[in-house]
């Protein structure tokens, strides 16, 4: 658990900005007043909308004058175990840094206010700082239906090397969809609002040790993986990741109307026996239609990892100035 006050990573991290760090500005015993960091460092621009566990707004730091992600999480010290499962995302967050995944930058606790903008003091608010994108998110992208297969692959891929990060750290996304994968001034993916990265370790019968999360009930049903929808108080891998990166390679590739159509196609993508559009062109997509066989497959065992697709033929070359 994170004490106030104390930085979350090591110590030699603590001024270079390589770690993500938990500030307290509470009444201290001599002042007897609380000075708001949010308040005097920040300058709310917009609300953005409620994300996992929190509201979270656009925001211009006032020392450096660049744009945030602030994300408002107010804690009630009664629920103990809900507030561990927050400070355990922050934790982890903290340890990625990898260009296709937004950057966590600093978190503090502050005493809540009240909408008279009065401090309540049976609650705290966590704020965590993270990297904003400008642009859009995948979900707009597929929305509009304008995907080029080219891009898909782009996209698919840079997916794929933010996972392998992702993964290599010991964490999953558990909430992986087009809604939270975030498009930068660049036209590159930033995976972004994570669910709960709750890091368990298990050793398996050959010694070695596999990452594994306790789930809670996070996820939009499309993309939970069949595993998690059976059991949701399971213990289960990073192939729940890779589950839900079928499905997002799916809709890049094939245009569905409305919200009922795509409900239908996405439940019979979800058969334990695929069963594709008519007109989804397999023949044309054989590659894509080969992976995303591959990525929901009902057995977790069988489902390939991100380090594995990256090095399969079935990923064609890295192309560049897509």
């Amino acid at each position: 658990m994170i004490q106030k006050g104390v930085p979350i990573h090591n110590k030699d991290d603590r001024n270079n900005d390589k770690g993500l760090v938990t500030q307290d500005s509470s009444p201290s015993a001599t002042s007897g007043f609380v000075i708001s960091r949010y308040r005097s460092d920040f300058e709310e621009i917009e609300f953005l909308g409620k994300g996992g566990f929190g509201e979270v707004v656009k925001a211009r730091n006032r020392l450096d004058g660049r744009v945030y992600a602030i994300k408002k999480v107010k804690l009630d010290p009664k629920d103990s175990e809900y507030n561990k499962k927050i400070l355990r995302e922050v934790t982890t967050l903290s340890r990625l840094h990898h260009e296709y995944v937004v950057r966590y930058y600093q978190a503090w606790f502050e005493e809540a206010e009240s909408k008279e903008g009065k401090p309540e003091m049976s609650y705290k608010m966590l704020y965590i700082q993270m990297q904003y994108c400008e642009k859009k998110t995948l979900r707009n992208v597929i929305d509009e239906g304008l995907l080029t297969e080219e891009e898909s692959w782009k996209y698919f891929r840079q997916l794929l090397e933010g996972l392998a990060h992702i993964h290599s750290q010991g964490m999953i996304h558990r909430d992986l969809k087009p809604s939270n994968v975030f498009l930068d001034e660049n036209d590159d993916v930033k995976i972004g609002d994570f669910g709960l990265a709750i890091t368990n370790h298990k050793k398996s019968r050959n010694t070695m040790t596999e990452n594994y999360l306790l789930t809670g009930n996070i996820g939009t049903t499309f993309y939970v993986s069949p595993e998690v929808l059976k059991n949701k108080n399971t213990r289960y891998s990073q192939k729940v990741d890779m589950y839900s990166l079928g499905i997002i390679l799916f809709e890049m590739l094939y245009k569905m109307e409305t919200g009922m159509e795509r409900a239908k196609i996405l439940e019979n993508i979800r058969k334990d026996e695929i069963i594709f559009p008519d007109d989804f062109n397999t023949e044309k997509y054989h590659n894509q239609t080969e992976i995303i066989r591959l990525l929901l497959s009902h057995d977790p065992k069988k489902r390939p990892t991100s380090f594995e697709i990256l090095q399969s033929d079935l990923l064609p070359p890295k192309m560049e100035g897509i």
